[in-house]
């Protein structure tokens, strides 16, 4: 199996966080990293580097500016959830006391009237008032054409160190504000949704009844929704084909129901992901994930490396 992977070069993986040195360690001649566990070269001659945080953006840069006739690469830049209390959020700190800590309908369409319906400005007319992190996202779509906005997303499970506690309210604040600089900018978005698919998806119906419209193409990564939930995103009136799912092993693989959600995704809509951020066995999940997808689908190994390839080119428009 492998060797058929390294005879074509085509695995394409849609959703990482390798640092960009890593990444160039990994087919560099002579390989500092030299560990069991660590490839001296990478299955994955394609790949795709989401930002978490904006130290991150240095990475989505290098990656941005790499050129070579064997690989394809392409970065992102996004605030993860995770990161959402520890960012400044300017307008809509004043409603905050008016809310409960619940993401009830009400919160929610109260945080994007104030964010997106009551606010006529772009967001790159705020000059010095703009926020950090917006004018370092901003910066990046003028740089570089084909930067996607992500890690960005929802996270119900996630208790954040410093406050104890889940911030779901911050987080609904600052995926609002990203999700649209992605419309507005019409760049692809790469989505991180854990237990919260019922508030995401009642955010982005918010969006497309204030815009009509929404970013280019929408990417659930490492998706851990039933299958009635992907149906949800990807049978939407006149949107639905935006909608794309990505599926990694270290995250996927522990739960049964995988195959079967696998199984009901449109071809088309289907990538391929480690979801790592280090090396080590990373050959190794891309290939326990390349064997489930072609299993779930009843494909061959190089048809599901081909089809997933294609999917991620026509998703990041590469």
């Amino acid at each position: 199996m492998l060797k058929i992977i390294q005879g074509n070069f085509k695995l394409f993986d849609a959703h990482c966080h390798l640092p960009y040195s890593l990444f160039i360690s990994s087919f560099n001649s002579i390989n500092e990293v030299n560990l069991s566990n660590q490839p001296k070269e990478l299955l994955s001659r394609n790949l795709a580097f989401s930002s978490t945080f904006i130290s991150d953006f240095p990475s989505c840069d290098l990656y941005n500016s790499f050129h070579d006739e064997s690989r394809c690469t392409i970065g992102g830049v996004g605030i993860h959830p995770w990161f959402a209390h520890l960012q400044q959020l300017n307008e809509p700190i004043s409603i905050l006391a008016n809310l409960t800590p619940e993401p009830t309908k009400y919160n929610i369409k109260t945080i994007f009237d104030s964010i997106v319906s009551n606010n006529t400005k772009d967001d790159d007319d705020n000059g010095d008032n703009a926020m950090p992190w917006v004018k370092e996202m901003q910066s990046r779509f003028l740089l570089f054409p084909k930067v996607f906005i992500g890690e960005i997303g929802l996270d119900k499970s996630f208790i954040a160190r410093e406050t104890n506690k889940n911030e779901i309210i911050k987080q609904i604040i600052l995926f609002i504000y990203q999700f649209n600089m992605a419309i507005r900018y019409q760049k692809p978005v790469v989505l991180h949704c854990v237990q919260a698919h019922g508030i995401m998806y009642d955010i982005i119906r918010l969006f497309i009844d204030h815009y009509n419209n929404l970013p280019p193409n929408i990417y659930f990564h490492s998706f851990g929704g039933p299958i009635d939930c992907a149906k949800s995103y990807y049978k939407l009136k006149t949107f639905g084909n935006r909608f794309y799912f990505g599926f990694s092993a270290v995250i996927n693989n522990r739960s049964p129901k995988t195959k079967s959600v696998i199984a009901s995704i449109p071809d088309d809509k289907l990538l391929l992901e480690s979801d790592l951020e280090c090396l080590d066995n990373y050959n190794e999940y891309m290939m326990d994930m390349v064997q489930l997808i072609a299993e779930a689908k009843n494909w061959e190994i190089e048809e599901t490396i081909e089809k997933t390839h294609n999917n991620a080119k026509r998703f990041y428009s590469l």
